[in-house]
């Protein structure tokens, strides 16, 4: 018998811990941690599949907001998806992830979205790829070479988030992004989740400052046995965002700290001016999107086309791929 639904308990909560840590080598703490340090995290988002009284697949919706053209809308983040050896084949994966939109629509959700190696698997469910980013390699060589342009007047301090620079960090960031579609909706208990669950990821953030003003931020990253990454960035309105302007500082004075070598990886929105200093530039791998209740884009005139959900489904992939497409940092991936 096929049992799906929602962990009834935390007891249930910790077999699926055993379950994720038998199918990805990330380890239990992994995951532990990663739910355990989000203070909105419900039971009910964290679904299994049983069969005849056994766990044999589990998986893990993160609900968020996000912006899309000046409407907050509530993201379904589908992550964690495991299947024990023994029950694969069998259909699981897809009928939970059949179960769990149905819960998404059910709940208010606007829109689906996930990362994935296997893109077919979930096309059949009505998913689409979509563009979400741009991973580039940064060259030092190039870095270095914009230094003599650099303001002197700018000076490089690391952060305190969670002390008089938060206020600050998430002001900057609404600025940076409150035009950039699907983009997180963040507050003061993010940050301070965040920096509990991402502590292995040893991140870093570093602001550059005028006189006493952050004009720009900079959050590196340097998981054990990998190199440095350009997790986030942004900067001050009214500021150069390129090589030239007060990230140029940043990653100039913070290249040797990092420990990057000669090229630091950063994902980036495809209209950053970074972008045009990078090298081996191509689209984000595998993010793919489903539309759960079109009528949360009823403001987009767009949508007016839609009379079926295969236009739905063409319509948000037409979205996504415009030069305005829309961008998730890598901090927000689950």
């Amino acid at each position: 018998m096929l049992e799906i639904r929602p962990v009834a308990s935390d007891e249930e909560l910790e077999r699926c811990y055993d379950l994720w840590d038998a199918v990805f080598p990330d380890g239990r703490a992994f995951f532990q941690e990663r739910l355990a340090y989000d203070r909105t995290y419900r039971l009910e988002t964290t679904w299994v599949a049983r069969v005849d009284d056994a766990l044999a697949a589990a998986q893990q919706i993160f609900p968020y907001r996000a912006r899309y053209h000046g409407a907050a809308i509530t993201v379904g983040g589908i992550g964690n998806v495991a299947t024990l050896p023994s029950f694969r084949h069998r259909g699981l994966a897809q009928a939970l992830l059949g179960r769990q939109m149905m819960w998404m629509r059910e709940h208010g959700f606007g829109l689906g979205l996930l990362f994935t190696g296997i893109p077919d698997f979930y096309r059949q469910l009505g998913w689409q790829s979509v563009p979400l980013g741009t991973e580039l390699k940064l060259p030092r060589a190039r870095v270095f070479a914009a230094a003599s342009t650099l303001d002197p007047a700018i000076h490089v301090r690391a952060a305190d988030p969670s002390g008089k620079d938060l206020a600050a960090l998430l002001d900057l960031y609404q600025r940076e992004n409150a035009d950039r579609p699907w983009t997180r909706i963040r507050d003061r208990g993010y940050w301070t989740d965040l920096q509990r669950w991402t502590r292995k990821e040893r991140l870093k953030i570093w602001l550059a400052m005028r006189q006493s003003e952050i004009v720009a931020y900079l959050i590196v990253g340097r998981p054990p046995s990998r190199p440095a990454t350009l997790v986030e960035c942004g900067v001050r309105p009214g500021y150069d965002a390129s090589l030239a302007g007060p990230l140029g500082v940043l990653l100039h004075k913070l290249w040797a700290v990092a420990e990057a070598g000669d090229e630091m990886v950063a994902l980036l929105p495809d209209t950053h001016p970074l972008v045009a200093a990078g090298v081996e530039p191509h689209p984000y791998p595998g993010t793919m999107a489903a539309i759960l209740n079109p009528r949360q884009f009823e403001d987009d005139p767009a949508w007016k086309e839609i009379d079926s959900p295969a236009t739905a489904s063409r319509l948000i992939a037409r979205r996504f791929a415009n030069a305005e497409s829309g961008f998730l940092w890598p901090l927000d991936h689950f």
